[in-house]
């Protein structure tokens, strides 16, 4: 009996060791088929984390990673991490959209509407790409910028504003400004459209020119005609001044030229000068006109290689045979361009205008001043206002935004 007794303890402790053993197998067991599963549910977990954003209202809302930044040019809806809209490269329009759309805008009867001009529209309301009129490429077509890009991305503020030019119109670098007394800069001549509809890359809209602005950059006048979309619905669309637009929405243009001024101390390199006086309407559309006749002079001036001072204007001429002139070409369809729904038709035409310049041997780049600030009150007369707070910063080749 004391045998067994003696015994006993030992074989109790024999029974659970040998459970212990297997229960801790089980466990090793049970441990390692859940632990994959437990390591993509953790992985899971992880990322809805971070692809959660807690919104002003304190609710958490899904938004795209980090790496998803750049979205597939394919994908029209993509938006990126902070909720600006990515556009992708238009296709090529059939035509030049610098040669082939018309400046001016005419009724059913052929008749141009007064201080209506049609203009095409390069970078979207909202947007952190740079898209562009190639002037010296074939057809004149749209790209995007990747260098104004990656500055527009730096920068980290969209663009509050359409960016877009005029087409039929030249910023003549042999004729001098007469405001300021530089050259012309080379490009077509710069609008910004104060409406908020965001218009597509490629769109041509009818506006009217409510006032302009001179940008010095590189020596150059590099005017901004700011205008609005006739065609918005916004309350803007009816201003025709800038006395109008300022009272109809307040602070919106200061919005618009202190944001251009901001980016082009953040990405110039040379020293650019943004004036602060506005013009009114009038010299608006007179900037306008004038560029009109210079684009005229140029178009005029293209050889059989079909381009004039390194842009192009058409294609080569055949040997032997008379080059093409794009003046009067008529096309009775709405004006939609690169897949964009247009909103007005007109026709497409090259008109001409008497030609007058100005010599730019005279011109002297160290000779630019501070202008004293002036603007047009609601009864068209000017008031001074100071000195102008135009800023020197740097740029380098790139004109626009």
């Amino acid at each position: 009996t004391m045998a067994a007794a003696g015994a006993a303890p030992w074989r109790v402790g024999a029974a659970a060791a040998s459970g212990a053993c297997f229960l801790g197998a089980l466990a090793a067991l049970r441990l390692a088929l859940r632990s994959p599963v437990d390591s993509e549910r953790s992985k899971a977990k992880k990322k809805s984390s971070k692809s959660m954003l807690r919104v002003g209202s304190g609710m958490l809302r899904r938004c795209a990673s980090s790496k998803q930044v750049l979205c597939n040019s394919s994908d029209q809806s993509a938006w990126d991490v902070n909720g600006v809209h990515w556009h992708p490269t238009p296709p090529d329009a059939p035509e030049s959209m610098w040669h082939h759309v018309s400046l001016h805008v005419k009724n059913w009867l052929d008749e141009q509407e007064k201080d209506i001009f049609h203009y095409v529209n390069e970078i979207p309301q909202g947007a952190l790409q740079k898209f562009e009129m190639q002037t010296k490429l074939p057809m004149n077509v749209i790209r995007e910028d990747a260098k104004g890009s990656k500055k527009l991305k730096s920068f980290a503020q969209p663009v509050p504003f359409n960016y877009g030019c005029f087409p039929q119109t030249f910023r003549d670098p042999e004729e001098l400004d007469e405001i300021h007394g530089a050259p012309g800069d080379n490009d077509p001549l710069d609008v910004l459209d104060l409406c908020p509809e965001a218009a597509g890359v490629g769109e041509v809209v009818r506006c009217r020119p409510l006032g302009a602005v001179c940008l010095i950059d590189e020596g150059q006048a590099d005017y901004k005609i700011i205008a609005v979309n006739t065609g918005s619905k916004s309350p803007l669309a009816k201003a025709r001044s800038i006395a109008e637009a300022e009272q109809i929405s307040p602070g919106r243009i200061e919005q618009v030229l202190r944001w251009m001024d901001e980016f082009k101390q953040h990405s110039s390199k040379t020293d650019t000068t943004l004036h602060y006086e506005i013009h009114d309407a009038s010299v608006a559309i007179g900037i306008i006109e004038k560029d009109h006749t210079a684009w005229d002079r140029l178009v005029k001036s293209a050889g059989d290689a079909g381009t004039a001072r390194g842009h192009w204007i058409r294609q080569p001429a055949p040997l032997g045979e008379q080059p093409p002139s794009v003046v009067s070409v008529g096309i009775d369809t709405p004006l939609t361009a690169l897949g964009q729904v247009g909103r007005p038709q007109a026709l497409l035409t090259g008109a001409s205008i008497p030609e007058t310049s100005m010599s730019a041997n005279a011109y002297k780049r160290h000779a630019l001043k501070p202008r004293r600030q002036i603007s047009a009150n609601s009864d068209g007369e000017e008031s001074s206002g100071g000195v102008s707070h135009g800023r020197t910063s740097s740029s380098d080749e790139e004109k626009g935004p």
